[in-house]
């Protein structure tokens, strides 16, 4: 996927010229050896050679079209069709209804005035920050902070607790000051230091029980193979992580008649962390080579987390440390230079057994045999789901932390990390209300990671049309009230062996990170106890270190936060020793001050 790196400044300001001197030469010597897409007096548009790019429009106001873009099916070809480019709104309109992908859409303007529209997905990172009176937007600002930091850059760390308190908003939240994320499915216009933003496309809208009575098994299936394909095509030498379960599968097998190159499957001694019978299966039917690779038991060290990619955010969305950088290491050694995963598909197909399915339009209330297999699924009673179809449901506050990092001992109050991405949910029901939620939270895998800074990482199951197909099936014909996937299962019955559509369950990984922290206690004290966050009164230690004992982490599986934990202290400590270093250039304070 394309970086991009754009400024926008008034021609007469003789102080960002001088700076947009600067940033060219800076452009000029980076190795990884940068284009200028578009110039002017008052703009500079610039990508590294090689990325993808498209401009629409006369040179002097042009649209430019960064990254990886798609024509939907039943419109492509129809590019001479686009609105006036003088019309951008228009134009981005027509994008979130015709197009899709990975992608973000500029038209720069006089005297620095500048439009964007970042994909409606959100798979492509971007952020915003003024400097020297110039407007910059980039894909990763952090090669280029040392150079144009905005004033009083600094770290927020009530952000930085809210974001472990809710680590699915981290894709929204910037927890530096003086910069800000760009939403997804927004135009956004900047004219100077004044920001407008208009969203053009949200999940609600999508949302609609009219749209799902023209959904069947067949157009379902066809989305599924046409994202997967999609992206198979444009990264042809890719590789894709089967994990032995359902959606790895599918974006393994449901291409028409395109395949990732290969497969990469990681186990464990544990039985339940041991899904190679599975992967294998699929591998098989698919016709590629599966490479095996064992994951040992092992204890964490600080050389587990050096050289570790630190962006504008932490990389929450891939925390398990122990395979990330191994598995970059495999694509290079076998060639690949893009990596497809099925992340996304726990809340895409609905995994999780909720009685608030019960509550859903299509649910047979009066049906006691649907009652008995949805409390079955959900391991609890009839009433429960009775409750929920006939009476009010109880919610999940929405607005709450993440229940797995509810209890995590933070001591600094967390300001509400944002979920924008999901919008306003009043009015739609409890489960598809949650699986909105879960879907933005899953975005959290665009993140900066080991593989991602070695290739290309993509999550065909996250692409918008699949999203907004999704979005308008009910969630109880999504389970069909008895099982997770349900509706997907019977979809690409015909692509996938039985083995892995008819399978019940799925492997884990919960006794290998059990042992592997466990015998990693003396390094987790030292590192968390001692480290940043605890020392900005992020943590609370005294609650904290019991959870740090080796007895604790062998009997409760609170892995997830702990490593959520480690990513955000190597984030922490990485922009701690960024920030004084900037501060010694420019002379801005070094570290915020609690």
């Amino acid at each position: 996927m394309t970086p991009f790196l754009i400024a926008a400044w008034h021609r007469e300001d003789s102080g960002a010229v001088g700076l947009i001197r600067r940033l060219k030469t800076l452009l000029a010597s980076d190795p990884s050896r940068w284009t200028i897409a578009s110039e002017q007096a008052d703009h500079l548009i610039a990508v590294p050679d090689g990325g993808r790019f498209t401009i629409e429009g006369n040179p002097r106001f042009p649209t430019l079209l960064i990254g990886d873009v798609f024509f939907r099916e039943q419109s492509a070809g129809e590019a001479a069709s686009l609105p006036g480019i003088g019309r951008f709104k228009a134009y981005c309109e027509h994008l979130t209804a015709e197009r899709w992908g990975a992608y973000l859409a500029v038209a720069p303007g006089i005297s620095g005035r500048l439009q964007i529209f970042r994909d409606p997905v959100g798979m492509r990172d971007c952020a915003t920050w003024t400097a020297a009176g110039i407007r910059f937007v980039a894909s990763d600002p952090v090669p280029w902070l040392y150079l144009t930091a905005p004033d009083g850059l600094a770290v927020e760390w009530q952000l930085a607790a809210g974001i472990l308190a809710r680590p699915s908003a981290v894709l929204e939240t910037s927890p530096l000051t003086g910069i800000e994320t760009v939403p997804a499915g927004t135009l956004v216009e900047f004219d100077g230091r004044e920001l407008r933003a208009t969203r053009l496309w949200h999940p609600r809208q999508f949302c609609s029980s009219a749209r799902d009575n023209q959904n069947d098994l067949t157009e379902f299936r066809i989305t599924i193979a046409q994202c997967v394909d999609t992206w198979i095509e444009r990264y042809p030498n890719s590789m894709v992580e089967l994990s032995g379960g359902f959606d790895s599968a599918v974006v393994a097998a449901a291409g028409k008649g395109r395949h990732p190159r290969c497969g990469i499957n990681f186990f464990t001694a544990d039985l339940s962390g041991d899904e190679r019978r599975y992967a294998r299966v699929v591998a098989n039917h698919v016709g590629m080579p599966l490479h095996e690779m064992f994951m040992p038991v092992a204890t964490l060290s600080e050389d587990d987390l050096r050289g570790m990619p630190i962006g504008l955010r932490p990389g929450l969305g891939s925390t398990t440390l122990f395979h990330d950088r191994r598995l970059s290491e495999v694509a290079a050694q076998v060639g690949t230079d893009a990596l497809l995963t099925g992340q996304g598909g726990d809340a895409i197909f609905f995994q999780h057994p909720t009685p608030l399915i019960a509550g859903e339009p299509q649910f047979p209330r009066f049906n006691a045999r649907a009652h008995a297999r949805l409390a079955q699924w959900c391991e609890t009673s009839i009433w429960t789901t009775a409750r929920h179809a006939f009476g009010r449901s109880i919610e999940r506050e929405m607005s709450r932390p993440d229940e797995a990092m509810r209890q995590f001992p933070l001591a600094l109050p967390a300001s509400n990390a944002p979920l924008d991405w999901a919008g306003d949910l009043s009015g739609l029901t409890p489960a598809k209300r949650l699986q909105v939620e879960a879907i933005a939270g899953d975005r959290a895998a665009f993140g900066p990671s080991w593989r991602s800074q070695a290739m290309t990482v993509v999550h065909p199951l996250l692409s918008q049309p699949l999203i907004e197909k999704v979005l308008g099936i009910d969630v109880f014909k999504l389970t069909e009230g008895r099982r997770d996937r349900a509706l997907a299962r019977r979809a690409v019955s015909c692509l996938l062996p039985d083995a892995i559509t008819r399978r019940a369950g799925k492997g884990a990984l919960t006794q290998f990170f059990g042992r592997s922290l466990a015998g990693s206690t003396s390094f987790l004290q030292a590192y968390l106890l001692d480290g940043e966050l605890a020392a900005h009164g992020v943590f609370d230690r005294t609650r904290l270190e019991p959870m740090l004992d080796r007895d604790f982490l062998m009997q409760f599986d609170c892995y997830g936060k702990i490593l959520s934990a480690l990513v955000m202290e190597r984030w922490a400590r990485e922009w701690r020793d960024r920030l004084a270093a900037i501060g010694q250039l420019t002379r801005q304070p070094a570290f915020a001050k609690n």
